[in-house]
């Protein structure tokens, strides 16, 4: 499926009628785009949920929308971000010229192997740094090898 802006669409199609038969085709392809079912993109977490450590994007009464992974599943349902998370969706699809994509490894700091550090911003986590494959905080995407740092 593919989303457009129908709005636009028919503006241009009218800047660009000219004769009857497409003024008759134009008043057709209104009223059936005016009528047609908008797609909605949010899914309930009580219906399905992402798969975990897939950015998405979620809603929440407590902070809006935001960028976020579902970390846990099971009786107790853990995010990265945020709680009480009603609804998710997929991330649109990035732009056409992207941005060159960081590459980058984490670093596990000696302080009881514990806490990592992302060899690109030196943002430091505490946690199993595994667990990710990119860093939440620069989004370089964490395809190298575990470092662990020496005292």
């Amino acid at each position: 499926m593919r989303l457009i802006d129908a709005d636009a669409l028919l503006k241009q199609i009218f800047e660009t009628t000219n004769t009857e038969e497409n003024a008759r085709m134009l008043r057709l392809l209104t009223s059936l785009v005016k009528d047609a079912p908008t797609v909605d993109q949010w899914v309930s977490v009580k219906n399905r949920l992402p798969d975990r450590y897939k950015k998405v994007l979620t809603y929440g009464a407590s902070y809006g929308v935001q960028e976020n992974w579902l970390i846990r599943t099971g009786k107790e349902i853990s995010w990265s971000m945020g709680y009480r998370i009603t609804h998710w969706m997929p991330l649109p699809e990035p732009p056409k010229e992207q941005p060159l994509q960081r590459h980058g490894h984490w670093v596990r700091l000696p302080k009881f192997l514990v806490e990592s550090q992302c060899s690109v911003c030196g943002e430091t986590y505490v946690g199993d740094c595994r667990t990710f494959n990119f860093c939440p905080t620069c989004g370089a995407e964490m395809d190298g090898e575990v470092e662990v740092k020496q005292e």
